[in-house]
């Protein structure tokens, strides 16, 4: 009898273990599952109802068709409509795989003041301006100086700028630089007269490739290169 109690004993533990085992494998299963599911969610919430391949379609094409820089702000309007709409973080990622995606290709995409564009590659220019029925605008060397006075010294004012020229500086020039886009009025300095105070636009910035001043090159830079211009002028 107490051989046959053991025995009983000993089935009923091992049930227990069996039970309490296939307990904890449907337990973790079940994690698992509940992790997977949460992950799903929180990827439809970061990259909202649409694949990554798709999102970066969209961009490209908006980008394209555009025909002027896109911001995130106008890039995440795409996706209003959207039951879930992409977040900016990931509109950025997308936007740094297009980048990727064009390096080493004749187009690329670039980051300016106003946003992102796609634009031909500088290196190809002596090539591309043959397309251009009109002749490409020549800028002379007095205006690009007033450009870059402002560009460096701003806010200034025309007495400023004539003054670190050494001449004076025609009107001429100055309607033209605002013409352009490149200059505006920021203020008036509160002296006799109230002199005009300039500076740069992103119209600037968009021209000459920049996301911000900061992008500049050094005037050190300007002044070697400028050194090594007269050179191979003088050796030519």
């Amino acid at each position: 009898m107490e051989l046959h109690l053991n025995k009983n004993f000993l089935l009923v533990k091992t049930i227990e273990l069996v039970v309490k085992d296939i307990y904890q494998f449907c337990k973790v299963r079940f994690q698992e599952k509940q992790e997977h599911t949460h992950q799903i969610l929180r990827q439809t919430i970061r990259f909202g109802t649409r694949k990554m391949p798709e999102l970066k379609s969209i961009i490209e094409a908006a980008l394209f068709a555009a025909g002027k820089p896109l911001d995130i702000d106008h890039l995440v309007e795409l996706f209003a409509e959207d039951a879930t709409p992409p977040e900016r973080k990931v509109i950025r990622h997308a936007l740094k795989e297009l980048i990727q995606d064009y390096a080493g290709r004749g187009i690329e995409l670039t980051q300016v003041a106003s946003g992102y564009r796609f634009q031909t590659k500088s290196d190809l220019t002596p090539w591309l301006k043959h397309l251009q029925p009109e002749r490409a605008a020549r800028y002379s060397r007095v205006l690009l100086e007033t450009m870059a006075i402002i560009a460096y010294r701003q806010p200034i004012t025309r007495s400023e700028i004539e003054a670190i020229r050494g001449i004076s500086v025609s009107t001429d020039i100055m309607r033209r630089l605002q013409e352009y886009n490149w200059v505006r009025v920021l203020a008036h300095r509160n002296t006799p007269g109230r002199p005009a105070l300039y500076g740069t636009t992103r119209g600037f910035l968009n021209h000459f490739n920049l996301k911000n001043l900061n992008d500049l090159p050094a005037l050190t830079e300007l002044i070697i290169e400028e050194a090594k211009t007269k050179i191979d002028n003088a050796s030519n």
